[in-house]
């Protein structure tokens, strides 16, 4: 009788401490994960507020810090799509707040580490309301080049059904500019140095884009 009473307290003891152990871990495994995700709400919320901060001084040097070596790199037009959110964004930033939730993605890639945070926000001036959306690389061990904001789009909230889609399909290097907005802006900049240097015409808008000292785009 007393064996079996001894062998009920020490698998009594057992369990209790197995279940402790299991607890224990779960907890720790829930704070790491709590740490993380506000973490990545700190980085995300911070690059927000200086691309803001860019965005209204009209300060070329910090936009183009934020944004990673290898962004600035593929997007051929980043000159022109920063003077034109310049123009774009209007008024003082009252608030700002999360419009969808953050998509955060990590990647191990034969010992390299990968991880970009895929932020939303909904953004109120004293103007008018903006829909924002950011891809920015955290980390990338193999090419720190990457490391940066890859993708910014600002549109204007009531344009959010046309022009703000899934995230894949908006994330292109550098800044979110529209197309017609493009040839706007072209044609507007190079007409006026074609009448002053009498340079020739071209077809294609990539052309004047290329070299807008020397060519007008015939839209």
């Amino acid at each position: 009788m007393k064996k079996i009473l001894l062998i009920l307290i020490i698998t009594l003891n057992v369990v209790l401490i197995t279940s402790c152990s299991i607890s224990s871990r779960s907890m720790v495994g829930s704070r790491v994960k709590e740490l993380n995700e506000s973490n990545d709400d700190e980085i995300a919320n911070s690059t927000l507020q200086k691309i803001l901060d860019a965005i209204v001084g009209e300060d070329e040097e910090s936009i183009k810090d934020i944004f990673s070596k290898q962004a600035l790199e593929e997007d051929e037009n980043f000159d022109t799509e920063m003077k034109y959110i310049f123009d774009f964004f209007s008024g003082e930033v009252i608030s700002y707040e999360n419009y969808a939730g953050r998509i955060v993605s990590k990647k191990i890639n034969y010992g390299a580490k990968i991880k970009d945070i895929k932020s939303f926000y909904e953004v109120e001036t004293d103007e008018e309301n903006y829909l924002v959306f950011i891809m920015e690389y955290t980390e990338d061990t193999d090419h720190p080049d990457n490391v940066g904001v890859y993708t910014l789009r600002i549109i204007k909230a009531e344009d959010k059904e046309t022009e703000f889609t899934y995230w894949q399909d908006m994330a292109i290097p550098g800044i979110y500019m529209p197309e017609e907005e493009t040839v706007a802006i072209l044609s507007g900049f190079s007409c006026e140095i074609n009448e002053e240097m009498n340079y020739g015409w071209v077809s294609n808008p990539t052309q004047c884009l290329a070299n807008q000292n020397h060519y007008y785009y015939k839209g």
